[in-house]
């Protein structure tokens, strides 16, 4: 085990510059991992292990067997020159050996929860200008072409379209994020796993439910039957907020007991997104009921409650991202399609 001593007398760019001369990490993955560790302060080696670069008894052995050890002879140089470079040149060889990937072409994505974050936001803002920019064409100004295409495509409170697509991809991929949680933390012993599993089929059914609106099929018949008007005229919000309590019971004790930044942005996500799904539904239902549910007052209205509904998916991302990068260190997900020679090789 390597001392934070000796971990002191290595430095980052050493290390790095290092590591691409053994072919164990790219000159691109160095320039990542160096931007990564001035963005939050951690030692460079435990960067490199936590984007996956290179694993820790990777790390461990070369500053140990290599770099410590060439230090050393620098300062404790007893033999010629040409007994040093070829000490070097040895050990380089054996590094390569053993620890050097294969080269190929690859593809690479990395996910930081501010910047994901940031990028969906952008999405919702772009969606919204483009939501009202529409409804305002198709109420006030004459017919043109695709110009009711235009507004079915873009239109916030509609289904299979555009901004549909956005949230149940969203809500899906929160969905992921909770499988792969979920597994980890089996393979690590932790009995909150099976939590973390009802949470992913959860927001599974609601990104469905979000793409296609099938809990919209639920307002004629409740409407029917409880004679339901004004703030319950769309009537599905009494099965959302019994939907709301169930999961409550089912996920809040389970909630409380994650760290205290997670539990607060899940609560927050939580509280904007119903606000938008049942709130805004209240009285947007009132409006329509005793109003008008076409004119540009009831657009803002659906506009707002989509968007809470949106800005509250984007929290709840941030926060998974987050947990992950801070309570689960080393986890590495990817994706490696093997070619055929490689694949026999393998088996």
């Amino acid at each position: 085990m390597i001392s934070h001593l000796d971990m002191k007398e290595i430095q980052p760019q050493q290390l790095g510059m290092c590591l691409v001369e053994a072919d164990l990490i790219t000159p691109e993955e160095l320039k990542i991992a160096l931007n990564e560790q001035k963005a939050i302060g951690k030692p460079f080696a435990e960067i490199l292990v936590m984007l996956g670069f290179v694993k820790q008894q990777t790390i461990e052995y070369f500053i140990e067997n290599i770099l410590l050890s060439k230090q050393h002879q620098i300062q404790t140089q007893t033999s010629n020159n040409t007994d040093v470079a070829l000490s070097e040149q040895a050990n380089s060889t054996q590094i390569n050996a053993m620890f050097a990937k294969p080269r190929s072409h690859q593809l690479q994505a990395y996910l930081y929860p501010k910047g994901t974050a940031k990028f969906l936001l952008k999405i919702v803002v772009f969606l919204t200008i483009a939501n009202l920019i529409t409804s305002l064409c198709q109420l006030y100004l004459p017919d043109y072409p695709s110009r009711d295409f235009l507004k079915m495509i873009f239109n916030l409170d509609g289904e299979t379209n555009v901004p549909s697509s956005y949230s149940a991809l969203v809500i899906l991929f929160c969905s992921v994020l909770m499988a792969i949680i979920a597994q980890t933390q089996k393979l690590a012993g932790n009995q909150n796993f099976r939590s973390w599993i009802g949470l992913s089929v959860v927001f599974a059914y609601l990104s469905i439910d979000e793409f296609m609106s099938i809990h919209e099929l639920l307002i004629e018949p409740l409407r029917n039957a409880l004679n339901t008007r004004g703030v319950l005229y769309y009537a599905w919000v009494i099965a959302g907020a019994a939907f709301v309590l169930i999961f409550l019971i089912l996920f809040g004790k389970f909630i409380f007991t994650l760290p205290v930044k997670t539990r607060n942005l899940f609560f927050l996500a939580g509280t904007i997104y119903v606000m938008g799904a049942l709130g805004c539904e209240l009285v947007s239902g009132y409006y329509a009921d005793y109003y008008n549910s076409t004119d540009i007052i009831f657009v803002l209205m659906t506009t707002v409650e989509e968007v809470l509904e949106m800005l509250g998916m984007i929290i709840f991302t941030y926060a998974l991202l987050s947990y992950i990068s801070n309570h689960m260190k080393g986890v590495d997900v990817g994706f490696h399609i093997l070619a055929p020679r490689k694949q026999q090789l393998s088996s």
